[in-house]
C-alpha cells in the first residue's frame, strides 16, 4: 500500500511540473506605431451650387513604414445637394497589419454664394486680443486657424458662406479638441465684417465669440 501511495505521490509531482512549464517558444514582439496616411488624389474640398451633382470624393490610404496600401470607407450620402450648408464627410482607412488605422474628412459646400465674394482676411476678437486667419478655400468655402479666438488653443475648422449674412459651421473633427461646431452663427453685411458664434465643444465656454475684419 505504501509503494502504491508512493508512486501516485511521484506521478502528482511529475504532473504539476510537466504543466507549470513555461513555454519560451512564444517570443513577445515589439511593434513600432505606424498610421495610414489618407490621400486625396483629386483633393478634400469641394464648392457647388444648390441642385449640381454630388462630387466625387476620392480616397486611398498607404502606410509608408510598413509598405502597405489599403482601402478607405466613407459615405457620401451624407452630402444632401438640395440644402445650402456645409457637409462633412467623415473617411477612416483599413486597419494595417498591426491594427492602427487613420481618420480624416472631406468637404463639400453646397452655396450660390456668387463666386466674386471673398470674406477672407484677419479677424480680430478683441476680448483676448488674437486674431483669426480666414481664407477662402473654395467658392463659399472658408477655414479659420483661430475658431475659439484662444491664445493657448488654437483650433483650425472649416465653415460655409450661404448668402450675405448666414454662415454654417457645422460638426468637425479637428486635430487638438475633438469634434467641434458652432451655433448662433452670423455675418454682419455692413463694414467692417463681424463674425458672431458660439463654439460647442467641452475646452471652451458657452458665450459668443466676436470677431471683427481688419
Amino acid at each position: 500500500m505504501k509503494n502504491i501511495l508512493k508512486l501516485s505521490f511521484v506521478a502528482l509531482i511529475t504532473l504539476v511540473a510537466v504543466s507549470c512549464k513555461k513555454d519560451y517558444s512564444q517570443v513577445s514582439k515589439v511593434v513600432t506605431p505606424s498610421y495610414p496616411k489618407i490621400n486625396f488624389p483629386n483633393g478634400k474640398f469641394f464648392s457647388i451650387k444648390v441642385g449640381d451633382p454630388t462630387p466625387q470624393i476620392v480616397a486611398n490610404a498607404y502606410d509608408s513604414l510598413l509598405k502597405q496600401a489599403m482601402g478607405v470607407t466613407y459615405d457620401p450620402s451624407v452630402i444632401d445637394n438640395t440644402k445650402p450648408g456645409l457637409y462633412v464627410v467623415p473617411i477612416t482607412s483599413e486597419k494595417n497589419v498591426n491594427g492602427y488605422f487613420s481618420a480624416d474628412a472631406a468637404y463639400v459646400a453646397v452655396t450660390n454664394i456668387d463666386t466674386a465674394v471673398n470674406i477672407s482676411g484677419n479677424y480680430l476678437r478683441a476680448a483676448t486680443g488674437v486674431t483669426a486667419k480666414v481664407t477662402k478655400i473654395k467658392n463659399g468655402l472658408y477655414s479659420t486657424d483661430q475658431l475659439g479666438g484662444a491664445a493657448t488653443l488654437p483650433v483650425l475648422a472649416y465653415f460655409c458662406q450661404i448668402d450675405s449674412t448666414t454662415l454654417d459651421i457645422p460638426v468637425q473633427p479637428t486635430s487638438n479638441v475633438g469634434d467641434v461646431y458652432c451655433t448662433g452663427v452670423s455675418l454682419s453685411k455692413t463694414s467692417p465684417l463681424t463674425m458672431i458664434y458660439v463654439v460647442r465643444n467641452p475646452y471652451f465656454a458657452t458665450a459668443p465669440r466676436t470677431f471683427v475684419k481688419q
